[in-house]
């Protein structure tokens, strides 16, 4: 192969120029194939500081909550009791979310939904990113009631926090499965989420399993939701018109 003044001059042997010309139409077949690329998912996203709202709602809850007099009453009534969820009370998967045992323990979580929860929001839509966040808390408090069934408490956004970087790694594993060179970095993206996990989700008084739960649910639902939206813009969904 010579590089001349208009491009590349690739040299055969004749009994190989057949092959040869079938694997370059092979080529350029794949690199114009639509379904090759990722064109259905962008490079650049808008930027957004909806994490600032989320931030302040989660310190006014906090603040109510650590001046109260009722403060223990409140994260008992409130907090994601295994117990208590797996008798009914579903709400507590969600009120659970603004709850925090400390500063440091909100601090950490309005640092990590700043950095994670953004990026997740820029990527899905601020709306509708945030409310995928809130339902990933939902349902990895949920997974996690149906694992302990009784006693057991938790509290914490750290739940929601890990779904975001489930999200993110649907989102990158999506993105990279649709170009056929970049399949092997796919699964690195989703290991990387999962080191994230290990190093950020374990360690002393946490609460691994709803980390783990969290960041589950953060695939899954990023993933249906990526795969959905890219089956409808590639035209594999046919709508009959109205």
């Amino acid at each position: 192969m010579d590089k001349t003044i208009t491009g590349w001059a690739i040299h055969v042997n004749d009994a190989d120029r057949e092959r040869a010309l079938s694997a370059l139409d092979w080529y350029f077949d794949e690199a114009d194939d639509p379904s090759s690329q990722d064109r259905d998912l962008p490079s650049t996203y808008p930027r957004t500081f909806s994490a600032v709202w989320v931030i302040i709602l989660l310190s006014a809850a906090h603040a109510t909550v650590a001046f109260s007099e009722d403060r223990h009453d409140i994260i008992r009534m409130y907090g994601a009791s295994a117990r208590h969820i797996m008798d009914g009370e579903l709400y507590r998967t969600v009120t659970a979310l603004f709850l925090h045992g400390s500063l440091s323990h909100l601090a950490g979580n309005s640092l990590g939904l700043a950095v994670f929860g953004t990026a997740a929001a820029s990527v899905y839509g601020w709306g509708a990113g945030w409310l995928m966040i809130l339902l990933t808390g939902f349902a990895g408090n949920l997974l996690n009631a149906f694992l302990y069934q009784t006693g057991h408490l938790a509290i914490g956004a750290s739940t929601a926090l890990f779904g975001s970087i489930g999200m993110l790694s649907a989102y990158q594993f999506v993105k990279n499965t649709g170009v056929r060179r970049h399949r092997f970095k796919a699964w690195v993206y989703l290991g990387a989420g999962l080191a994230l996990l290990g190093f950020l989700g374990s360690g002393k008084y946490t609460d691994v399993m709803a980390h783990f739960f969290g960041f589950l649910a953060g695939i899954v639902l990023g993933g249906f939701i990526l795969c959905s939206s890219n089956r409808y813009q590639a035209g594999a969904i046919n709508w009959p018109a109205s």
